[in-house]
């Protein structure tokens, strides 16, 4: 365990280390380090509507179904996912 230099709170591993001065903002972050999502549910990454929280997640189940995310329109939010087609 180690403390905080900004709020002087305990750190352990795995807690969220960004506090802004509070020191109850040293919560568990389980999914830190993997590019946490707030989590939503995709129709289109699987052949049944999955709900994703993490991007690495997301990754994987396209993967195993052939699919890569290409960003469309960043600025609108647009994605389109383009089928890499069965290999092997």
């Amino acid at each position: 365990m180690t403390t905080c230099e900004r709020c002087g709170g305990p750190i352990c591993i795995g807690d969220w280390p960004f506090c802004g001065g509070d020191p109850r903002a040293h919560v568990p972050a389980p999914n830190f380090g993997e590019d946490p999502l707030e989590a939503y549910t995709d129709q289109h990454v699987d052949t049944v509507p999955r709900t994703l929280t993490t991007r690495a997640e997301r990754r994987r189940i396209m993967a195993k179904n052939h699919l890569e995310y290409v960003p469309k329109a960043r600025r609108l939010g647009a994605v389109t996912y383009v089928d890499l087609g069965r290999r092997g």
